[in-house]
């Protein structure tokens, strides 16, 4: 899906905007927009691309530490 970028966006905000979470997606994003990277903050309609809807279902496996036993 290609969107465009609103006032003070980032590759994070927009990825929970539309997908209500940005872990595991985050990394597919950046992999489809290499042009993004070196721009902390992505000027206004320019265009991004958001990995497919089939993504949504990647699940993020939780590692527990624990810290005194």
């Amino acid at each position: 899906m290609k969107i465009h970028a609103q006032q003070n966006d980032n590759l994070d905000a927009i990825l929970y905007r539309y997908f209500g979470r940005s872990e595991g997606l985050l990394e597919i994003a950046c992999e489809l927009n290499p042009h993004l990277m070196d721009k902390p903050v992505i000027p206004i309609r320019t265009p991004v691309i958001l990995p497919e809807a089939d993504t949504e279902k990647i699940s993020v496996a939780s590692d527990t530490i624990q810290l005194w036993s």
